[in-house]
């Protein structure tokens, strides 16, 4: 019975990888084993001779089996460290030939996978969660300042609107009657200073070191206003120095210390804070690396899906990125595909049509179905082209995206567009920007069956601010729309809000697409009218005439709700215009839902800020979150 089997599996190996298929793995079983019983022999003689030296020079009488034992163990285990190494390439190569197909491959491969691949798998963590001491440094800094303070508030910002503006939505949110002291969380990590609380009957206070590191300062409800205000009028400079000169102005004097405070030092287990950081601006440098960024329909939508019109901006707030590390093996055929992100690792494709031929793509996490997805509509373009891929290098994909999810922000097809970039570059391949866009809508719409429209992947493509047109007798003809680029100049300045727990955006469309499809004549005229508010917000913002884009705004968002009705809008969205409307404002979508997107309408101008302020506070309150719109360039 097993010589049966030693010979059905010899002929299975011989009819699947031909005679060198028995050999596999020989180079790192030769390397092993001609090494093992040297070392093996060696360390026996010589342990063996020691002992015996050792015993009789110290007249002890040990029973030989017991030397010869001990030397024969001690022999063992450093042959099998010693060539430990390759028998674990031998293992790989002859269990997994495909992915492990010679030694020099294995080798590099393994080194890849195991040493620099964990500087890449801290990218896209917060550094306050990095462990000191197996704690987070987060973790750290609290216990610290617990020492110190009763009531803690961390203060994030979703863009560079300054730590004064996030001061101010402290005070007003969690009601704050008592003055606060704030201190910079450096303090605590540094080796020359010590922590030092001052009473002060001066409401505005602020103590530093020698080398001008702030270590606290304490300001009054009344010039934490005016930083707010002047912080918007002056831009985004560093807070510290702008607070510094706006309390030195009022004579206030600085006072500094020096003493010292033991400074906690970062580690892991394998990789330290230091190493991470000067191997990964190394590593990644090897890298193709490309963001796409978040979306706002201005305009129109959701008639792009509708042979419509919209206008829509590409902002810098919010972004994925994709980054890809090509695999070179001079000596070796045929490289891996390996996709990784935050999340974890996929990994082991022999090449773009193996992914390309998959259909189980729903098995997978919703960003790695993007990626996969991605690529076979890549593969299948140059396909259908006639271009054959030259994949035999192989290569690594990392991904990532902080843009909010299901908000109606293009988080799905920033990826796409990210990854689809990386691919362009990787195989030095031009495609004009439309046909870009109409692959990555394919990527959704006809391999994952996601309900989408072109507005995303046509504004991620170009960039800036576009006006589209979707023309149906244009997009017949040519596959695809009329893409007119705008100067950004033109736009007032703009606003986002979205839910912290918003539905799945994809759902929005489906309803009415499906009446639209039948040739329901209400939603037909009903898509014409998107087309009439864009052509008319074109020319307003042409005219730089903001009452009449806002009003233009309003009609958008007031149409929409005519067609889909309340129950599709959401009771979310719905307060969020209601808070926006309260304060001055005007607002609508900017996608499919769960975000909205403002400018700000009042009379006078004056109070433009302060309306914003109000707005943003509101907003928090209610557990929405906020933030000014940054475009992007192109």
């Amino acid at each position: 019975m097993f010589i049966k089997r030693v010979i059905s599996i010899t002929i299975l190996v011989y009819q699947k990888h031909s005679g060198i298929g028995l050999f596999a793995g020989y180079g790192a079983t030769f390397i092993r084993d001609a090494p093992f019983a040297g070392i093996y022999l060696f360390f026996y003689e010589g342990c063996k001779s020691w002992g015996n030296n050792y015993l009789s020079s110290h007249h002890l009488t040990v029973a030989n089996a017991a030397v010869n034992m001990g030397s024969g163990i001690i022999a063992g285990m450093a042959a099998t460290c010693t060539t430990q190494p390759f028998d674990m390439l031998k293992t790989r190569m002859q269990l997994k030939p495909s992915q492990y197909r010679n030694l020099i491959q294995s080798t590099v491969k393994i080194f890849r996978s195991t040493v620099l691949l964990k500087y890449v798998r801290h990218r896209g963590k917060p550094k306050c969660l990095f462990p000191i001491s197996n704690m987070p440094a987060l973790e750290h800094l609290l216990c610290q300042i617990k020492r110190h303070f009763k009531h803690i508030y961390l203060l994030t910002n979703a863009h560079t609107q300054g730590v004064f503006s996030d001061l101010n939505i402290l005070y007003q949110s969690k009601h704050i009657q008592d003055e606060i002291i704030v201190m910079d969380a450096n303090v605590f990590f540094r080796s020359d200073i010590d922590i030092i609380v001052v009473s002060s009957q001066n409401s505005n206070v602020i103590l530093q070191t020698e080398d001008e590191v702030a270590i606290y300062f304490k300001i009054s409800i009344d010039v934490l206003s005016q930083l707010v205000k002047q912080a918007s009028e002056i831009g985004n400079i560093s807070w510290m120095k702008r607070l510094k000169d706006f309390l030195i102005s009022n004579q206030l004097s600085i006072a500094q210390t020096a003493p010292h405070l033991d400074l906690m030092e970062y580690y892991t287990d394998d990789c330290s804070l230091t190493e991470y950081l000067e191997n990964w601006m190394g590593y990644r440098n090897r890298h193709i690396r490309k963001r796409a960024y978040a979306r706002v329909g201005l305009m129109g939508n959701p008639s792009d899906g509708f042979y419509g019109k919209t206008i829509s901006l590409l902002i810098s707030n919010f972004w994925a990125e994709a980054i890809i590390l090509p695999i070179r093996f001079p000596d070796d055929p045929k490289g891996t595909i390996n996709i990784m992100s935050v999340s974890g690792t996929l990994g082991g494709f022999c090449s773009l049509q193996s992914i390309a031929n998959r259909e189980d793509y729903k098995k997978y996490a919703s960003g790695d179905q993007l990626v996969l997805a991605c690529i076979k509509a890549f593969y299948n373009y140059h396909s259908s082209m006639g271009i054959t891929l030259d994949d035999r290098e192989g290569f690594d994909l990392y991904y990532e995206s902080n843009i909010p999810q299901q908000v109606g922000l293009a988080g799905s097809s920033a990826i796409i567009t990210a990854v689809f970039n990386c691919l362009l570059e990787l195989f030095e391949i031009d495609i004009p920007l439309p046909i870009q866009a109409n692959i990555v809508l394919s990527v959704e719409q006809d391999i994952l069956g996601i309900t989408a429209g072109l507005q995303d992947r046509v504004i991620q493509a170009y960039g800036g601010l576009v006006y589209m047109d979707f023309n149906k007798e244009h997009m017949d003809k040519f596959g695809y729309g009329i893409y007119k680029p705008l100067d950004m100049h033109l736009l007032p300045d703009l606003w986002l809000a979205y839910a912290n727990h918003p539905s799945d955006s994809g759902k929005v469309h489906n309803n009415i697409k499906q009446r639209f499809l039948g040739g329901d004549q209400e939603i037909i005229g009903a898509m014409k009218k998107f087309t009439e508010l864009v052509d008319s917000a074109l020319q307003a913002l042409e005219l730089k005439d903001y009452p009449a884009l806002a009003d233009l705004m309003t009609a958008n968002f007031n149409h929409r709700r005519s067609i889909y009705g309340d129950k599709v809008i959401g009771a979310d969205n719905l307060r969020m215009i209601g808070l926006a409307k309260n304060h001055h404002c005007v607002a609508k979508f900017p996608g499919s839902g769960g975000a909205i997107v403002g400018m700000w309408n009042g009379s006078n101008p004056a109070h433009r800020l302060d309306d914003l302020e109000a707005l943003k506070i509101a907003l928090v309150k209610e557990g929405y979150v906020f933030c000014h719109i940054v475009p992007k360039e192109i």
